[in-house]
Order: C-alpha cells, then sequence, then structure tokens
C-alpha cells in the first residue's frame, strides 16, 4: 500500500493492490476502483514479473505464467476474486467503480466523472481553470508516465517485498538497471492481448473465467471489447 503516512489529516490519497475483502472499509472514505479485463491483466502482469529479475522469472515462458496466472500464484492471488470484490460493491455511495478499457477510451470524460464524485473543492475545478484538464490528461498519458514512474530493480525489489537475491540475479539487476531501470509503465494498450495467447491458453483462461464468474454477470464489462469472439460471457 503506497500513500500510508502517520498524519492525521485529511484528504489521505492511499494506492492499493489489495481487494476489498483485506482492506479496512470506512464509509467515510471514497474508493476508485479500477478493473482490467483479465486477458490484458495476464500480459501486463507477465511483463511485470518477466522484466524485474527480482522475481526470477526472466527466463520464464507465457505459457507457464498463464498457468501460474490461472492458479491465483501471481501477486494478490486469484485476477477475477479481487475483480469480483470491487464488482460487488460498485452502486454504493462511496465507489467510483470503472474499468480500464472505459479509461483508456474516454479519459477527458472518466477524469471528469471522477472530479464530480470526490466532490468539492475537486468538482469545481475544472470550470475555474480552463487549462487544468488538459495538464491531467498529459500527466496521465502512457508516454509521460514512461517517462516520470521509473526506479531501479533494487527500489522496485523492496517497493514489491521481494526477497533478498542471490549473487547471480544481484548481478543481472545491476546490469539491467545501469541500462533501463525497472519502469512500472509499459504500453497500456487494450486489447494488446491479442498478439499473445495461443488456442489452448485460451480455452484455459475461458474454462477458469467460467468456473470463476458462474452466476455473475462481471465479464459483460468487457463484452464490446470481447463482441465477435467465442470469449463472450453467454451466462
Amino acid at each position: 500500500m503506497n500513500g500510508v503516512t502517520n498524519s492525521d489529516q485529511s484528504p489521505r490519497l492511499l494506492r492499493t493492490h489489495l481487494p476489498f475483502g483485506e482492506l479496512v472499509y470506512n464509509q467515510d472514505a471514497k474508493y476508485i476502483y479500477v478493473a482490467r479485463n483479465p486477458y490484458d491483466t495476464c500480459v501486463s502482469s507477465y511483463y511485470h514479473i518477466k522484466l524485474n529479475p527480482y522475481y526470477r522469472f526472466s527466463d520464464g515462458s507465457f505459457e507457464d505464467f498463464v498457468d501460474a496466472f490461472v492458479e491465483g500464484k501471481v501477486g494478490f492471488g486469484h485476477h477475477l476474486d479481487h475483480v469480483l470484490s470491487g464488482y460487488a460493491r460498485r452502486h454504493e455511495h462511496n465507489i467510483f467503480f470503472v474499468t480500464y478499457e472505459k479509461l483508456k477510451a474516454d479519459t477527458a470524460g472518466t477524469v471528469l466523472e471522477l472530479a464530480k464524485f470526490l466532490g468539492e473543492p475537486y468538482s469545481s475545478l475544472f470550470d475555474k481553470d480552463e487549462g487544468l484538464l488538459d495538464e491531467v490528461l498529459f500527466k496521465s498519458s502512457i508516454d509521460y508516465m514512461k517517462k516520470t514512474y521509473k526506479a531501479s530493480h533494487e527500489e522496485a525489489r523492496i517497493i514489491y517485498n521481494l526477497p533478498s537475491p542471490s549473487p547471480e540475479v544481484e548481478a543481472e539487476a545491476k546490469k539491467l538497471g545501469s541500462k533501463t531501470g525497472f519502469a512500472p509503465v509499459r504500453k497500456g494498450l487494450t486489447g494488446n492481448w491479442r498478439s499473445h495467447f495461443s488456442v489452448e491458453e485460451l480455452e484455459r483462461m475461458q474454462a477458469w473465467i467460467d468456473a470463476k464468474t458462474q452466476g455473475s454477470d462481471v465479464m459483460n464489462l468487457w463484452r464490446h471489447e470481447l463482441a465477435g469472439t467465442r470469449l463472450t460471457q453467454t451466462h
């Protein structure tokens, strides 16, 4: 969890990957939940882990990663369990639930919706400053964030609470760090999964999704992105 301090002053901003079930829920707080489709999430997570030597997966294949992803052995457990925890509370008054795909398709509109959700003084800021929206859009663009959000591989290891590396991993991290460092922002695309999954991997993902979302319409969040494919949820 990022942004945690001892300050008792409000408002405070906390950023976390924890699902709702592991948070201390507060009716007075406001929550922003961004859900991304599991296919693109799998691809993004694959590169995030593969490009940081401290995860010790530099030589791992995408096929191996898909196996780990559907088994809930990546990050914070099963991705869809996490999404379902947010989806179940999407209509609550203090929760702003949005998909990453909508955020990408209409960034300006989503920013204005978010400002309205947060209330004053945020809801009127864009009326008072005509250039503010352009500044927000610029600083939340993929190109800007790729240049801004970087860390050394050692800093990333500490942030993600990874174990101390072996001498070999440490040497590899130093070698990579001297060239690029660790950049958590990669492409930020939607639909990039289509160029990564084999038919067999898609079938495994689909079986996992069907099992995890039985009785829920959560996958309809991405019905437009999946329209025309056999991946569209039907129940």
